[in-house]
């Protein structure tokens, strides 16, 4: 029987506890999830401040990554301390109520980083394949998609917390609060709603943001050959210096391109797919799987990711250097 229902079978979300790992693990875990945890909060919490003091920083594309930072900061805070307190505690410490409220802010925090992530492509997209007219109407869009979007991921968390679909409860295997559809969820539409929000977040959420990045990949690639091949002097010392420049570009090009795919992609779409197989009814009570452990590792690790993609805008670095150097002076 699945955990969600009771001994009576009137109560569709008993709750469970969990049960500690082996001693090995348990040290693993501790060490993988403070790392991350620390990392993320130093990458994105040094972003919100070189943001923040410098109003030449306060552009459009740099504000929206702005808001996921801030979003990874609470969603580290959250989630990732939650689950140290777990994997140390050998289950969830904090009782069915704190169980429902950290499940409930995760699922807000990790779908609105969806959304985010989502504005932010489109704005690149925009910028860059329609450079002449997107500007024009740039704001409205990425209002238009967070808005949009914040609305969308605040009727799916009440719409799951009204427990049309199932509720939370601790997940043994990934010792994390989260939510499952419950067994008692036998109607069509209870299982089309859950299937539907899950596919809805693999193609918005996955699909169309690696898509339009490597869209854009392409492009720039293009444009900064065009620009490179119209910089040439003619000259040899000319012509290397701008091969130079032009694999410097690629290179950086190719190292961001390889950083949102692996929050996109790698970090992202096995936590989906894991989703999805519990969404037919896995259990609860089911033992430890240290894959299911590895994937949830994984998913933990999109706000550091995050934090190294963003850090990748030249102007934020060129103002973090200006600001080190300051502090070097000043501490001398």
């Amino acid at each position: 029987m699945d955990t969600f229902n009771s001994s009576n079978g009137s109560d569709a979300c008993e709750f469970t506890s969990g049960y500690p790992l082996s001693t090995w693990l348990t040290a693993l875990q501790v060490i993988i999830l403070t790392l991350s945890f620390f990392s993320s909060l130093l990458l994105n919490i040094a972003f919100a401040i070189i943001v923040v003091m410098y109003k030449s920083l306060h552009q459009r594309e740099i504000m929206i990554c702005l808001t996921l930072a801030i979003s990874n900061i609470c969603y580290s805070f959250v989630a990732e301390v939650s689950r140290i307190a777990a994997v140390i505690n050998g289950g969830w410490p904090l009782g069915k109520q704190f169980c429902l409220a950290i499940g409930t802010v995760t699922l807000f925090l990790a779908l609105l980083r969806y959304i985010i992530l989502l504005a932010i492509t489109v704005d690149r997209f925009g910028s860059l394949v329609y450079p002449f007219r997107y500007p024009r109407h740039s704001t409205k869009v990425a209002a238009a998609i967070l808005i949009i979007g914040s609305l969308y991921v605040a009727i799916v968390v009440l719409g799951y917390n009204a427990n049309i679909v199932g509720c939370y409860n601790f997940d043994q295997s990934s010792q994390i609060c989260t939510l499952r559809l419950s067994s008692g969820c036998s109607e069509i539409w209870c299982r089309v709603y859950g299937t539907f929000q899950l596919f809805t977040l693999l193609v918005f959420g996955v699909a169309v943001p690696l898509i339009l990045n490597t869209v854009i990949f392409y492009k720039a690639k293009k444009h900064r050959q065009a620009i490179a091949d119209c910089g040439k002097s003619g000259t040899v010392g000319g012509t290397e210096m701008v091969a130079m420049d032009l694999r410097s570009l690629h290179t950086r090009a190719i190292i961001t391109m390889a950083l949102l795919i692996l929050s996109i992609v790698v970090l992202t779409v096995p936590h989906i797919v894991r989703l999805m197989l519990d969404s037919r009814g896995a259990s609860h009570s089911q033992p430890v799987s240290i894959m299911a452990i590895f994937i949830a590792d994984l998913y933990l690790l999109i706000p550091a990711a995050d934090g190294l993609a963003v850090w990748r805008n030249r102007d934020v670095k060129e103002r973090a250097m200006m600001l080190w150097k300051r502090l070097c002076n000043f501490c001398q």
